[in-house]
């Protein structure tokens, strides 16, 4: 069992228009929309964390609950892939400027938080934090998508309020990823 910290895109009209993009990414690309809901951007990937009694996932969630940060918004804007839009693997939807800022300074600070339990990897470290929501795979069919991410660089999906970050697991199966909340951590009043 996998587990990584994020903030979901819940906002219904940054969700439509992402929908939208992801209509076209799979008309003009063949890209599969992910399929596990809601889009979110990861904060900090903490691999493998299973345990028998459960004790770790609370040590975890304590050292969560020492994260304080004031609510903020991020603009959504803008598509990109990885590992390029030249060759897209995974594609993406990224935040404005502020609002990247304000998500790397909150992924540094769980990362900080989860340092002493071994679990500071991910988010970017020292390459840096890219404030990006995977939302489509490249399928079989590659001819377009690389022009349709390209056709979508400068779009914009709308403002998704954050308030909160949570702590997730992951099971792979047949079917995709299943994510599972384990906490939420609301930001400071």
């Amino acid at each position: 069992m996998r587990a990584f910290v994020c903030v979901d895109v819940t906002d219904r009209d940054v969700l439509a228009a992402v929908g939208r993009a992801q209509r076209r990414l799979r008309e003009e690309g063949g890209a599969r929309p992910v399929e596990s809901a809601p889009i979110h951007f990861t904060l900090s990937f903490l691999g493998d964390v299973a345990d028998e009694d459960g004790a770790r996932d609370g040590r975890i969630a304590s050292a969560l609950a020492s994260v304080r940060f004031g609510a903020f918004s991020a603009a959504i804007s803008g598509v990109g892939a990885f590992p390029s839009a030249g060759r897209p693997r995974a594609v993406w939807v990224g935040a404005d400027e502020e609002g990247g800022r304000r998500l790397s300074g909150l992924a540094a600070s769980v990362r900080a938080a989860l340092a002493p339990l071994g679990l500071s990897r991910g988010g970017g470290g020292e390459k840096g934090f890219r404030a990006h929501a995977t939302i489509s795979r490249a399928g079989r069919r590659e001819g377009g998508l690389s022009e349709a991410v390209k056709g979508l660089a400068a779009e914009r999906f709308g403002v998704q309020p954050v308030r909160s970050f949570k702590l997730k697991k992951s099971v792979l199966s047949p079917a995709g990823a299943i994510h599972t909340e384990i906490v939420e951590v609301a930001a400071a009043a």
